[in-house]
């Protein structure tokens, strides 16, 4: 997999141009090996983008869809979750980001169904700073 990482993985259209229009402190929060996070925002040249902001479920012991995994990321960046924006490709972050209280966003690439009224569904990064901002 590694191997494959380095030669295969490409970073999700847009995502470079629409993190460089966002000013706020950015986290990754996983449930993937913080090896394997570091490795895949190196080869997608997105590293600075995180400023160190790694949150993974091997390191901090908690496994989404818990929504604890959120509130750790938030507080130790010293945010209150009203205040956070959860943006996941999948349906386990989705719920994790909804119970956590936090503004959440499905990168729904592939037209999945959710059963959360506030959650919003979009598939284009393109899109993600007016959502961001949308009251």
């Amino acid at each position: 997999m590694t191997d494959l990482f380095e030669t295969e993985l490409k970073p999700v259209d847009h995502i470079e141009e629409t993190l460089k229009s966002l000013s706020q402190p950015k986290a990754v929060v996983s449930s993937g090996p913080v090896h394997k996070i570091n490795q895949a925002l190196r080869v997608c040249g997105l590293t600075k983008y995180f400023e160190g902001n790694i949150y993974s479920s091997y390191e901090v012991k908690i496994w989404k869809p818990d929504p604890s995994i959120f509130l750790y990321a938030a507080n130790s960046m010293g945010f209150k979750p009203e205040c956070c924006v959860v943006i996941d490709d999948g349906p386990v972050g989705v719920e994790a980001g909804y119970k956590a209280g936090m503004k959440t966003l499905f990168f729904n690439r592939f037209n999945e169904a959710l059963d959360y009224p506030s959650v919003i569904s979009f598939g284009s990064m393109k899109e993600l700073p007016k959502l961001i901002y949308a009251e």
